[in-house]
């Protein structure tokens, strides 16, 4: 069975956790994205939640990471709108070629 991480401000981990979602709170960017990194690395999950807030410090770590697993997935928030957007387009970009997510290309122009 697939398990799941969450990693973020410790209100939204206790949500997570009746969920059976495991989550470990942090406190800043920097903390996220070394826990993010510690997770990845141990292969114990196959899902790694995040929260947008920490795109500044988690964004770089995500697009130049070339694991497949685990997928690591920003949840948005209130304060940022749409920035981790950009990231996942970037990833998806590498992984298949083109920029499938664009408004245009969706459209046909």
């Amino acid at each position: 069975m697939a398990k799941i991480a969450f990693v973020g401000e410790s209100r939204l981990g206790l949500l997570f956790n009746s969920f059976d979602i495991t989550s470990f709170a942090v406190s800043n960017g920097e903390e996220a994205l070394n826990k993010i990194i510690e997770l990845s690395r141990s292969k114990e999950y196959t899902i790694i939640l995040t929260s947008e807030d920490y795109i500044a410090s988690i964004g770089d770590y995500l697009s130049n990471r070339q694991e497949i697993s685990p997928v690591i997935f920003m949840l948005p928030s209130k304060e940022n709108r749409g920035e981790s957007v950009s990231v996942i387009r970037d990833v998806v970009e590498k992984a298949v070629g083109i920029d499938i997510l664009s408004k245009n290309k969706l459209q046909g122009e």
